[in-house]
């Protein structure tokens, strides 16, 4: 009896932290460094990648200096808003949703700091 009641209790205290492990995650203070754009491709997810000056830490993904923005019809606003921070030389703000080989980025902000 007493075993079980510990199993349980060891569950309920695991089951948060990897819960955790999947939700979104936010990333601030980014720069960004340069946008590449493919206009045709096949995937409008992969229609442009934003590369950083640095790299976003614990993503999980591979390429930690570079994003793309999940395929939506909001895109062409994101790109709007990600080149406007580029060339401002303003900071943005980011929530990673997901993992490619690369993060997928489903919010966008400029921060005016």
């Amino acid at each position: 009896m007493h075993k079980l009641k510990l199993l349980g209790f060891i569950a309920i205290g695991i089951f948060p932290f990897s819960a955790l492990a999947n939700l979104p995650t936010l990333y601030s203070e980014l720069t960004i460094k340069l946008i590449e754009t493919w206009p045709n491709a096949t995937s409008p997810e992969y229609g442009y990648t934003v590369i950083l000056n640095e790299q976003m830490p614990n993503t999980g993904c591979s390429n930690n200096d570079r994003f793309v923005v999940e395929a939506g019809d909001f895109q062409d606003d994101t790109l709007s808003i990600l080149l406007s921070a580029m060339m401002a030389n303003k900071k943005i703000h980011v929530r990673v949703a997901r993992c490619t080989d690369r993060p997928v980025v489903d919010r966008v902000a400029i921060l005016n700091h």
